[in-house]
């Protein structure tokens, strides 16, 4: 409830309780790298939509969200020196749906920082390794492209 200037509103809570479902935890295979002040935590990605991969990306609490490199998971055909390159509003491709939506992402200070360049994507994403493993559905992404 939110009182406003005398005025009050509310909210209708519906009361239908969802089923539960059963949980199980799952090991993730965090891989922690130290190299003098700099420490990070690397977390294993091995699906991207239904393409296999081989990426660690860094486990960033800091950041706003996650990129990837669209180098060995689109078609070499599809990237070119302008961006990925395909007709309509978006493309699915392995599973991956790539909007064309495009942004520059910057990384650092006014001084020095690096600039990533690419498309908003979607897609389902393993996270973890051989020990355990778990797939987020339809994760939002940055493909970077250069």
């Amino acid at each position: 409830m939110f009182i406003n200037n005398g005025c009050l509103f509310s909210c209708k809570k519906d009361k239908t309780v969802a089923p539960q479902t059963q949980v199980s935890p799952v090991t993730l295979g965090l891989y922690e790298y130290a190299s003098g002040v700099n420490k990070r935590i690397f977390l294993p990605i091995t699906l991207v939509g239904t393409k296999a991969v081989t990426y660690y990306t860094v486990f960033d609490t800091g950041s706003s969200g996650m990129t990837l490199d669209a180098a060995g998971i689109l078609p070499a055909s599809m990237i070119t020196s302008s961006g990925i390159q395909f007709t309509g509003d978006s493309v699915v491709v392995n599973g991956i749906t790539v909007t064309n939506t495009k942004g520059t992402i910057s990384f650092g200070d006014q001084l020095s920082s690096t600039k990533e360049y690419g498309n908003l994507a979607y897609a389902n994403i393993t996270i973890g390794d051989a020990q355990g493993n778990l797939t987020l559905k339809r994760v939002p992404f940055f493909y970077t492209t250069k």
